[in-house]
């Protein structure tokens, strides 16, 4: 392309080659020239025009009447027209968006930007480049209709979120906090933090947090390596149960780490209040050690308990001597197999076996069993309940009271307990 011929205006620094190289980054570059002065204006044009718009370079030699602006869609004419008179007075620079129409009839979307030449304070002259931005205005117009769905989603999100007792807490992959719930912001409270907002928290780097706050709550160093673990893809989740001193109290939290789902690398970070599952817990495992000390420590009350199959499900040290057999020898075995061994008469046993049926106490005395032969003993059948909240029976002492608590240990479902008073005859 030969340079018109006024280099007082042209800028050496737009070199036509140039645009070559600019092309394998930026896909398809027109750069041109127009003297305004002219009437009419006369246009230089150079680069990728065949590309851009179907058209050779030859083609603007040859037609003096086929330039930039008559190719420009008509209804982006006066619009074009009124943003670079408004740029140009601002300044020299501008840059405008509007279609041009290709040879084959089809539309394209580019962006001219370049600066304006004057003498005496007039616009003598123009020189740009335009380049292709057809499938940038595609993705800017999906994204703005995807959007309003975004920020809804969004919106639910927030809201579940908040309505959540568990302390939510999303970050990037880099670990920078994204969300944080208002479960989060009212523990915050809690350990004597000024109020704060879900805002204030977002870019929060948590590494660093954590590594600065000495709240056991965040999980210290151990939970620290699982979140790297985890935003590294080296593992799926990572959890860890903490406990924390809150208001002269000791509570406990189940920290868990996982990474989100799609695409998008981040994790999501879920603490939640153990506190109540623990202390019930604690509580029941002290149940079951004084319960088993005292099944284990008698010498005068025989227990043994039967479930809804028959079967001897417990037989404590006591039974044992009272009836002169082992634990081995009777557990898992029915106590219709068992009866003669135990030395009880076809009516007990029935009256056994109907007290489980039927749910119920049944009470009855007994003598002559092999351990303890001297003695009569007083036997109380009396239902229990399971952790899994089936019914069973056992056989206690009279006079012997036992509270249902829901705690006991699950091979014992279905059960009743046996439990023999003895009386020296």
């Amino acid at each position: 392309m030969n340079p018109l011929p006024s280099p007082d205006w042209i800028s050496p620094a737009l070199e036509y080659p140039a645009l070559d190289l600019l092309a394998t980054q930026l896909g398809s570059l027109i750069g041109y020239r127009v003297r305004t002065t002219e009437t009419p204006p006369i246009w230089e044009i150079g680069g990728d025009t065949q590309g851009l718009l179907g058209l050779a370079g030859v083609a603007f030699q040859g037609d003096p009447a086929l330039t930039l602006e008559a190719l420009m869609v008509t209804a982006d004419r006066a619009r074009i027209t009124r943003e670079l008179a408004n740029q140009l007075r601002q300044g020299d620079g501008y840059s405008v968006q509007y279609r041009l129409r290709r040879a084959d009839g089809s539309e394209v979307w580019v962006r001219d930007s370049g600066r304006a030449h004057r003498a005496g304070g007039e616009c003598i002259a123009r020189e740009g480049v335009i380049a292709d931005i057809s499938a940038q205005r595609q993705t800017s117009q999906r994204l703005a209709r995807l959007e309003p769905a975004l920020e809804a989603s969004r919106g639910l999100l927030r809201a579940i979120a908040a309505a959540m007792e568990s302390h939510l807490l999303v970050l990037d992959g880099a670990a920078q906090v994204l969300m944080v719930n208002q479960a989060w912001l009212d523990y915050e409270l809690t350990r004597g933090r000024p109020r704060t907002t879900a805002e204030a928290w977002q870019g929060v780097d948590f590494q660093s947090l954590q590594a600065g706050d000495q709240d056991p709550a965040l999980g210290g160093e151990p939970f620290a390596a699982g979140l790297r673990a985890v935003l590294a893809g080296e593992r799926n989740q990572f959890r860890l149960q903490v406990q924390v001193e809150l208001a002269r109290e000791t509570h406990w939290f189940d920290l868990v780490v996982i990474p989100l789902p799609g695409d998008f690398r981040g994790v999501l970070i879920v603490r939640q209040d153990i506190t109540a599952l623990t202390r019930a817990k604690l509580a029941l495992g002290e149940q079951r050690t004084f319960l088993n000390s005292i099944l284990d420590s008698s010498h005068h009350l025989g227990i043994f308990a039967i479930d809804r199959e028959h079967r001897l499900a417990l037989f404590n040290p006591a039974a044992g001597s009272i009836f002169g057999l082992s634990r081995q020898e009777v557990i898992g075995r029915p106590l219709e197999v068992l009866q003669a061994s135990l030395g009880l008469d076809d009516d007990q046993v029935r009256q056994i076996l109907r007290a489980v049926h039927e749910d119920r106490e049944h009470i009855f005395e007994a003598t002559g069993f092999k351990g303890l032969p001297d003695h009569i003993f007083e036997n109380r059948v009396t239902p229990v309940r399971a952790p899994n909240d089936c019914r069973g029976h056992g056989v206690t002492p009279a006079g012997a009271r036992w509270r249902r608590t829901g705690a006991l240990p699950r091979p014992w479902s279905h059960t009743c307990w046996c439990s023999m008073a003895p009386h020296r005859c």
